[in-house]
């Protein structure tokens, strides 16, 4: 969006798109005067109007922009009209630096680019060499190396490292170099070398990593790799760094960092608050103004933070950029519905089509097997096979088809399809039959039971016998019992009686005849929750950004049934032995960020 509007390179003078802050002040946590649309025309047009080419440079150094033919349109605004997408600001931009450069965890193995024409990749890295080498030399005068102690600086200039907790140094090579570019915006530091405030000690890399194994992530999550700082994983994509800081990192950093009696771990577990706290808001599909503000008062206190424990380094132009979120929101609506990830994952799904070079047959090749497997998934989605061996083709692809998965909360069925349901179904235990029963009469529905005898004259008798299903299907999720799959079991749900949430796991799943419909009825066993005591030595309660809470491993009393429209999301867990935080038994944190605001 950038190069569509003009604007020249993120390292540039004036570097934002939003205001006319100045890259050698972008330490600077306020923000410099707003631009204008129409002051930023005028701009674009004295440098198409200019008559060398020194004088076009002076011009766009100067002001930061270029004419493009976007200009000839009057209803275009150069600067509201331009978004600043999620993918590269913030996911591969904010949270990789503080993952990579910041917690020190260096990916640096060889990324994967599928059939990419070789020469393509190497015009488009001339380019960018051409151009970041013009502006190098524009800068030169302005790049100030971060400080170090000579102490620690050997003859090449890489620091030294003494101690597990000290600042280090690490070079970017030629590949790590490829995350900070110039363009789209991940955006480079003013030098080669970033320092980061420390290394993982040994024992926190090790438990951390090994929780990140152990945690409980939903079937429709990728699972990020977690041999982080492996360089046989490859650099991370956008939606694995945001499953870790939203839904991973959240269960297991308070772990570590929690009262150690060091200020340096306290400090750092609040920074990662601040960061949990803006990264969950941004990633939100509903905003209002209350979390614009929020996320402005969040992210700032994230920056301010970073410039207090990480001292020795720059902040990056992206780092500016994300401080414009809270008023895009504002004007924009949620972020994701501006994100450019879809583009791209259609870009990665088109780079592995092989083409063979042979451009002139792309609609044989390309777009033939793009169509195909589009035509497939429409095929399975709609699971409408008259062919067995195909419909359990389609319930191996997607779980929706699957024949004991319901997809349609509730169906009107006539009296013979209900008779025929009930006498095909299962006996329920008594015991669900009971709560569920006992439900439905708390709705003011007037059912008898079938083993009340003699029956209430005239009362409907509600049925014994239904589908025991294992997955549920609702809003294109799949819904688990505990014993089918544990992780997709997890959820966060809103009580039928008070709308109070709460969390718990699918125990059962039961399709029923309710007079001619067939409804499911879905039965949670509500987490244990811990005495408040217990509850106040865990982190949680101090820090309600991770969205996380603390509840007993051990099975609780208490069985609670739903229907459809009372669950809200999925949990991501992990299981805690006795002893951590405190607690003398067994424990789970759940994490309820996987919402993401679509139930608010």
């Amino acid at each position: 969006m950038r190069k569509v509007a003009g604007y020249t390179a993120p390292t540039s003078t004036p570097y934002c798109t939003n205001c006319k802050g100045l890259y050698s002040e972008i330490n600077n946590l306020e923000w410099g005067d707003l631009r204008n649309g129409s002051e930023v025309r005028q701009q674009s047009q004295a440098w198409k109007e200019a008559e060398t080419i020194i004088k076009k440079e002076e011009l766009a150094k100067e002001y930061g922009v270029r004419w493009t033919p976007f200009y000839d349109m009057p209803w275009w605004d150069p600067v509201r009209h331009i978004t600043l997408g999620w993918l590269h600001c913030w996911q591969e931009g904010v949270l990789q630096f503080h993952l990579r450069i910041l917690w020190g965890f260096e990916m640096t193995g060889d990324e994967d680019f599928g059939d990419v024409d070789p020469q393509d990749l190497a015009d488009e890295l001339a380019d960018l060499q051409q151009e970041q080498a013009e502006f190098d030399a524009s800068q030169a005068s302005d790049a100030t190396p971060p400080p170090t102690s000579e102490s620690e600086m050997d003859e090449a200039g890489t620091a030294q490292a003494t101690s597990s907790t000290q600042p280090l140094y690490f070079t970017l090579d030629e590949d790590d170099r490829d995350w900070v570019e110039n363009e789209g915006g991940d955006v480079e530091n003013a030098t080669d070398s970033f320092p980061t405030a420390f290394d993982f000690p040994e024992d926190h890399r090790a438990e951390f990593l090994a929780d990140l194994w152990h945690i409980l992530l939903p079937s429709f999550i990728a699972r990020p790799p977690i041999n982080l700082g492996d360089p046989g994983h490859g650099k991370l994509k956008g939606d694995e760094l945001l499953t870790l800081f939203n839904y991973m990192f959240s269960l297991s950093v308070p772990k570590l960092w929690w009262r150690k009696g060091n200020t340096f771990w306290a400090s750092l577990l609040k920074n990662f608050h601040h960061l949990a706290g803006s990264s969950n808001i941004i990633a939100s599909f509903t905003t209002s103004s209350a979390k614009g503000h929020q996320y402005n008062t969040e992210y700032l206190a994230y920056l301010q933070g970073v410039q207090t424990l990480f001292p020795l380094w720059n902040l990056v132009p992206n780092h500016h950029f994300a401080l414009h979120y809270g008023d895009l929101m504002s004007f924009w609506g949620p972020i994701p519905g501006l994100s450019d990830a879809k583009g791209e994952e259609v870009n990665g799904i088109l780079q592995r089509f092989p083409t063979s070079r042979r451009l002139a047959d792309m609609p044989y090749t390309m777009m033939k097997s793009f169509l195909r497997r589009t035509r497939l998934e429409a095929k399975v989605f709609d699971a409408q096979f008259t062919d067995q061996a195909l419909q359990n083709l389609a319930s191996i692809l997607d779980s929706r088809c699957a024949p004991n998965s319901p997809s349609v909360p509730r169906r009107t069925v006539s009296p013979v399809e209900e008779a025929r349901f009930f006498q095909i179904g299962t006996i329920l235990p008594e015991s669900d039959y009971t709560v569920i029963l006992q439900y439905l009469q708390s709705l003011g529905q007037n059912w008898s039971s079938f083993y009340d005898f003699p029956q209430p004259p005239g009362a409907p008798v509600f049925a014994h016998a239904g589908r025991n299903c294992k997955h549920l299907t609702l809003r294109k999720r799949t819904y688990s019992t505990l014993a089918s799959n544990e992780a997709d079991s997890h959820i966060q749900f809103a009580h039928p009686a008070t709308g109070i949430r709460d969390t718990g796991y699918i125990e059962a799943i039961w399709e029923l005849g309710l007079g001619g419909a067939i409804q499911p009825f879905i039965l949670v066993r509500q987490h244990k929750a811990l005495d408040p005591s217990e509850e106040a030595l865990g982190p949680y309660l101090t820090y309600p950004n991770f969205r996380c809470r603390l509840v007993g491993a051990a099975q609780s009393d208490v069985l609670i049934v739903l229907e459809p429209p009372h669950i809200i999301t999925h949990l991501s867990v992990l299981k805690l032995n006795t002893g951590v935080f405190g607690l003398q038994r067994k424990s789970m944190v759940v994490c309820w960020a996987l919402d993401r605001g679509r139930e608010e």
